[in-house]
């Protein structure tokens, strides 16, 4: 684990961040704003077009005959019903 540069790098890149968000965080949250209203102003549109096509392509994806392609063995089933991986899932994306 110690031996890999690259994750060496990561590792002190976020507690870099880390670092800087307790020691100065008012600083941190600007350059974060700076940055995102750059990205978004010079770049908003392939990201809403990104976005656009990913759902479009997944919606295709779950009505198509991929849809009831089941992942893992023939006799295994799933560990968690739909609406309980459902509920994880949006908790995971909401931070909970």
């Amino acid at each position: 684990m110690f031996r890999n540069p690259l994750l060496m790098t990561a590792q002190a890149m976020t507690l870099f961040v880390a670092g800087w968000g307790f020691i100065d965080t008012v600083g941190l949250s600007s350059l974060a704003a700076g940055i995102v209203v750059f990205v978004f102003r010079s770049r908003g549109w392939f990201i809403m077009l990104t976005a656009s096509t990913m759902l479009l392509v997944f919606i295709w994806l779950a009505f198509s005959r991929y849809g009831s392609l089941r992942l893992g063995k023939e006799d295994e089933r799933p560990e968690f019903p739909t609406a309980t991986w459902l509920a994880m899932m949006f908790a995971a994306g909401m931070g909970v």
